[in-house]
């Protein structure tokens, strides 16, 4: 499970020069390359495929459900090392994905990234934090890419708001529901303009496996380019507010089953209580008097 957050640039020097990690980061170099046919038959699966390089080491990475702004931060993904730049196919947990795309995948766009990465310990979590700074290319267009990840690898998911409470307190930070990929597909197409959001209500079964944020699905065509400031200046705005209904709901959440437990060791103290021998016999001796 994994939370995405957006800074501006100066939001994450602040966040890099006060460092609420309690530790220095590991700093990485990271190119990743996306691929798909021309007709983008894997975008329209939900799928995505990229090949990273950091280093001498190449990672190729298929993750699954990137359309959906609920499954962002529970997605489905398979990894295997590869040797080059050329996609492996033909192993099993992805073949039936991929199958009919193979001879047709071609590098759509990239992703240039130096990657600050914390591994944190949060209450009863352990929590991998990564500031990506960088850019999206594809073709002849850039978009800048400034984003702060939390991702859970042991323990509660509230440990992610905390986190998450702990940023915003040295920058604004805002949910992000787009991810790498999905930015730049938006790259490749033709400049989107504006259009009416359909109105989309927070889901009321949030758990605590899975926090949903439907509202934050603002605008399916926000143009990447960054020249409409007042769409860009709501869009933050009403992200922001979805990321504290979230918090909310999660908390309450906790706060639900912290209170059935309290109920639940009420009720068994007081049904012990009076089935006891001193109960009865106290009742017993009032009805004497």
């Amino acid at each position: 499970m994994e939370l995405k957050l957006e800074l501006s640039e100066a939001g994450a020097s602040s966040l890099l020069e006060k460092n609420p990690f309690g530790q220095s980061p590991t700093i990485l170099r990271q190119t990743s390359v996306y691929f798909d046919t021309v007709e983008g038959d894997l975008s329209k699966r939900g799928l995505s495929l990229r090949i990273r390089q950091c280093g001498e080491e190449s990672i190729q990475t298929v993750k699954s459900g990137h359309g959906s702004a609920a499954r962002s931060f529970t997605r489905e993904e398979w990894q295997r090392p590869v040797a080059g730049d050329v996609p492996v196919l033909d192993y099993p947990d992805i073949a039936s994905l991929l199958a009919g795309a193979g001879d047709t995948l071609a590098p759509m766009f990239e992703v240039h990234v130096h990657r600050h990465r914390w591994n944190v310990t949060e209450g009863d979590a352990t929590v991998e934090v990564a500031l990506d700074l960088g850019k999206i290319v594809a073709a002849d267009r850039e978009t800048a890419l400034c984003e702060l990840q939390l991702e859970r690898k042991t323990g509660s998911p509230a440990a992610l708001v905390s986190l998450a409470r702990k940023v915003d307190l040295i920058t604004p930070a805002h949910i992000s529901v787009l991810s790498k990929a999905e930015r730049g597909y938006r790259l490749l197409g033709t400049a989107p303009g504006a259009i009416k959001a359909s109105v989309t209500p927070l889901a009321t079964d949030i758990n605590a496996a899975t926090i949903r944020v439907h509202s934050c699905s603002v605008s399916q065509t926000v143009s990447p380019q960054r020249n409409h400031p007042v769409l860009v200046s709501q869009c933050r705005y009403l992200a922001s507010s979805a990321c504290i209904a979230a918090a909310v709901a999660l908390a309450f959440f906790n706060l639900q089953v912290d209170v059935q437990a309290a109920r639940n060791e009420a009720y068994g103290a007081a049904e012990a209580s009076l089935s006891s021998l001193r109960a009865r016999s106290d009742v017993k001796s009032s009805l004497l008097i």
